[in-house]
């Protein structure tokens, strides 16, 4: 149970909410958690009071993050971004479902070997959308090789790069394994100067405009 949870709140608050935040639709993501909040005690008062089932609770934990992510997903897309995604929330909810099923009934190396057996017909569903972007990839690649030779500084978009990584896993490590852990506190420490190196770059470049334009200070 516990690693469809990471997944879905990882996707949940590094992507989606990001690029909601990013659009400035923030009034959403506090419906979002609105609306999750009170499903939440819904089913709690459901699970643990009617049925008194504590497998019924934790499965209402993964179906609640599942139901989060997609919808926030939908109100992203219907607002800003025209995509439709519903045959892969479809081929995601199945491949979720077929994980916790073989791992609850099954387990070992058995469960294992389904779960691979199904990831890998996901994957060759997908073959069309993973060549695509793949293509999309090495162009957006040659668009930056061309820019950093012209323009950029290949250095600097390298090393805020690996810093945004740093943060994205330092946001899913925090998630998954809590505060405390050493993993965790590695990542921080790692990553206590992220925000100051950005900001120092873009006084670099802001600097660097002000002269090419001539204005100065």
């Amino acid at each position: 149970m516990l690693f469809p949870i990471c997944v879905y709140e990882t996707r949940s608050v590094a992507l989606i909410d990001t690029y909601l935040k990013a659009y400035r639709k923030e009034k959403l993501i506090l419906f979002n958690s609105l609306v999750t909040v009170g499903i939440s005690a819904l089913l709690s008062w459901i699970t643990v009071f009617l049925m008194g089932s504590l497998d019924a609770a934790v499965i209402s934990i993964v179906l609640l993050m599942m139901f989060k992510n997609i919808f926030s997903e939908k109100m992203l897309l219907r607002s800003s971004l025209p995509v439709k995604v519903w045959k892969d929330n479809i081929l995601e909810v199945a491949l979720t479902g077929i994980f916790i099923l073989v791992n609850w009934k099954i387990g070992g190396i058995t469960a294992m070997l389904l779960y691979t057996a199904a990831y890998i017909i996901y994957v060759l569903l997908k073959s069309k959308d993973i060549k695509r972007e793949m293509k999309n990839l090495k162009k957006n690649c040659k668009r930056i090789t061309v820019m950093a030779n012209e323009k950029r500084n290949a250095s600097i978009d390298i090393t805020k790069f690996i810093l945004a990584l740093i943060v994205v896993m330092l946001h899913s490590a925090t998630e998954c394994l809590g505060t405390e852990h050493m993993a965790v506190r590695v990542i921080e420490y790692s990553g206590r100067f992220v925000v100051q190196f950005f900001l120092m770059v873009s006084g670099y470049y802001f600097t660097k405009m002000l002269v090419e334009k001539g204005t100065g200070f």
